[in-house]
């Protein structure tokens, strides 16, 4: 839900982008990644989890979001 807000106030912004591929104006493309906190799980895991996602969503079309549940 906060990453469709986020995409759609930089939408609203309207900022003209020439060179894109995907939309004349700046698009955004995000990785999702959640966990519950414990001893076990490091922060850079998570960091690079969020990361890995990201590229997903640029590889699928950008001006997307991806997580780890396939809900977009």
């Amino acid at each position: 839900m906060i990453a469709k807000r986020v995409q759609g106030k930089m939408a609203a912004l309207g900022i003209r982008h020439d060179f894109s591929s995907v939309a004349n104006h700046i698009t955004l493309s995000i990785g999702i990644a959640t966990t519950i906190p414990s001893d076990s799980q490091s922060r850079n895991g998570l960091i690079q989890q969020a990361d890995d996602f990201l590229y997903k969503a640029k590889t699928n079309g950008r001006n997307q979001f991806t997580n780890g549940l396939n809900i977009s």
